[in-house]
């Protein structure tokens, strides 16, 4: 009997486990079709549809298997700029060698053959400055120089400390360097090297911004004040990772005082209290503050410098506006105006399914939490063969009913007419008794 309690239960739990995911509160879904290309992982790239109609956030964002179960996945959000990758490591360090008043030498053993362009090397005294040779070697005979009048430097007061101790070389795999460490004619004392950490020092570039269509571009608008110029922009969609926008300014040299300002939507419709109740009724969408600066091309001894891009922005708005503050000068020539976006996807685990599908468009779902993003946070930037991301579709589903008071009004209205005519009717046969004495 026991025995079939605990069967009975673990068939049950097998069947909750498998039951699908409830879409009831999610109001739109589109199609992801598997990559031909067989990988472990694969992602799916963001149309504007998606970012315009999920949450700003994203939190809304789920995938389903064929089966409706949730998919786990990671949003990836690509760079736009490079980005420097180094990471130091301890080298064993060998055959140190001493000549009073001329130079130490110490060799330097990888293990095996090893990239790298820099090392980093500890010294054993302080407040010095000397000059260092590098060679490198395959096999610890043949020795070639790599690097020569490079230089470490030591400046120790009291509460600070100044230091040059990473020597920059061309990339190399040799498994042996050698460092010459040279005493200086005014500081011959023996200073030794105490350690060295090597590593490969890489810039990585960015897979790059995407262009965002300009879809209107008007103005310049005064303000009622004269103060400054504005030009508005409607980029076609909201929530789109903006990062960039610069201006096409073919004026000689400037430099003028500007704002940003975004919103997701022209008007919006808010209850307003009357004399009858509350009433429906639209209002222009006030414009928010994202950002202000400088704009600015100077010309200084034949050399122009300018900056004409706003950046590194968090704006996730579908109209932009643009106040440039002119002052007395006259007003820029803009001749146009190019917004940039981040590139943003779902990494996810491919499995043996074929297609997913993605969700949205509920305003009241939180953040996901999956263990894949904890237990692989640090997922390769390698392009994952892509998914195609089928076009964006609503569910049919039939509109909520008002509450069965409103749709049926007119039954109020009669009960209460009923009630009232009941309460004078009765009223008024009490009125027409005769007052007879109380027994």
């Amino acid at each position: 009997m026991i025995r079939c309690a605990i069967l009975s239960l673990a068939v049950l739990s097998a069947l909750n486990a498998q039951v699908a995911f409830d879409v009831k509160d999610w109001s739109w879904h589109c199609d992801v079709a598997a990559p031909q290309t067989p990988s472990e992982f694969c992602s799916v790239k963001l149309s504007p549809e998606v970012f315009d109609q999920a949450l700003p956030s994203l939190n809304d964002l789920r995938l389903l298997d064929a089966s409706g179960n949730l998919v786990p996945f990671i949003i990836r959000r690509e760079r736009t700029e490079e980005q420097d990758r180094v990471e130091w490591r301890d080298v064993s360090v060998i055959n140190r060698i001493f000549l009073p008043e001329q130079r130490a030498c110490t060799t330097l053993d990888f293990g095996k053959p090893t990239l790298k362009n820099e090392i980093k090397v500890t010294l054993s005294e302080t407040n010095y400055r000397r000059r260092v040779m590098v060679e490198g070697s395959a096999d610890g005979q043949d020795w070639k120089v790599i690097a020569e009048d490079q230089w470490l430097f030591d400046v120790s007061l009291p509460g600070q400390e100044f230091k040059i101790d990473t020597i920059c070389l061309p990339r190399n795999d040799f498994r042996y360097l050698r460092l010459t460490v040279y005493n200086m004619s005014d500081d011959p004392r023996r200073i030794s090297v105490q350690s060295v950490r090597a590593a490969l020092h890489e810039t990585v570039p960015a897979p790059g911004p995407i262009t965002v269509p300009v879809v209107t571009l008007t103005g310049p608008t005064p303000d009622e004040k004269k103060t400054y110029l504005a030009y508005e922009i409607d980029v076609g969609f909201r929530n789109l990772p903006i990062t960039r926008i610069a201006l096409d300014v073919p004026d000689p040299h400037f430099y003028r005082g500007y704002e940003l300002l975004g919103r997701s939507a022209v008007t919006e419709k808010v209850e307003r209290t009357t004399e009858t109740g509350q009433m429906p009724v639209e209002r222009e969408v006030p414009w928010r503050k994202v950002c202000s600066g400088v704009l600015y091309r100077v010309i200084e001894k034949d050399k122009t410098s300018e900056l004409l891009a706003i950046e590194h922005l968090n704006a996730p708005y579908r109209y932009f506006q643009i106040r440039i503050f002119d002052a007395d000068n006259p007003p820029l020539t803009l001749k146009g105006i190019s917004v940039e976006r981040r590139e943003t996807s779902l990494a996810f685990e491919r499995g043996s399914e074929s297609n997913w599908t993605l969700i949205g468009g509920n305003p009241k779902a939180s953040a996901p939490s999956f263990d894949l993003a904890r237990s692989l946070p640090n997922l390769p930037e390698s392009e994952f063969p892509s998914s195609q991301l089928g076009s964006l579709a609503h569910y049919e589903r039939a509109p909520e009913l008002p509450p069965w008071t409103e749709r049926q009004r007119w039954l109020i209205w009669v009960a209460l007419v009923g009630a009232a005519v009941l309460m004078a009717f009765l009223i008024l046969i009490n009125l027409r008794k005769p007052a007879g004495n109380a027994e």
